[in-house]
């Protein structure tokens, strides 16, 4: 389905905004900075948007590997200095949670 698909290219879409393969070593490092944060921040909006109220998005969300992701987003945002810590990644946490939500409201038949 394409709704489907499209949330799969989302959860990539933001996979590939947090982590980037080091040249060097070849290993994947945590890569979320000031420069990506805006298009993270869109892109858990745009599946909230997607999933709120959508029974078959949420089963289709919950299949992919956001939740790794929302958890990795929240770890390491709150192991960041305080200084680099601010009022735009409280905000992306807010952002997390309400999508774990979203991904949790009751499914009615």
């Amino acid at each position: 389905d394409s709704d489907a698909s499209l949330l799969h290219v989302c959860v990539d879409y933001l996979e590939a905004l947090l982590w980037s393969e080091d040249i060097a070593t070849k290993e994947m490092q945590w890569s979320l900075d000031r420069t990506s944060l805006p298009f993270v921040v869109q892109t858990l909006d745009t599946l909230v948007d997607f999933c709120q109220g959508c029974t078959a998005n949420q089963e289709a969300l919950s299949l992919t590997q956001i939740c790794r992701l929302l958890n990795a987003i929240l770890k390491r945002t709150s192991q960041m200095p305080g200084e680099v810590r601010d009022e735009k990644y409280s905000n992306l946490r807010r952002l997390c949670i309400t999508l774990y939500s979203t991904l949790l409201e009751p499914q009615h038949s």
